[in-house]
């Protein structure tokens, strides 16, 4: 995935913070847990840890991006 050199650092200050908050931590080292970070819209995945990769390949492009479908039934959801 593409992203801009502004967006890159500050998903890597975010997830660095995440991997500091004792709740997280433990869930974000894990190589077996999957996760996904989108954007703020949920339009494009922004990262995809090892393990949630092949999901990501099946629901994004090549650069990420959601279907405007998938994308409107996660903001539905997420309130």
């Amino acid at each position: 995935m593409n992203v801009g050199d502004s967006t890159r650092a500050g998903l890597q200050a975010a997830l660095e913070a995440w991997a500091g908050d004792p709740v997280l931590a433990a869930p974000l080292a894990d190589s077996a847990r999957a996760f996904l970070v989108l954007d703020g819209m949920a339009t494009t995945i922004l990262h995809a840890s090892p393990a949630a990769v092949p999901f990501r390949d099946a629901v994004a492009d090549e650069v990420g991006r959601l279907s405007p479908g998938l994308a409107g039934q996660i903001r539905a959801v997420s309130g």
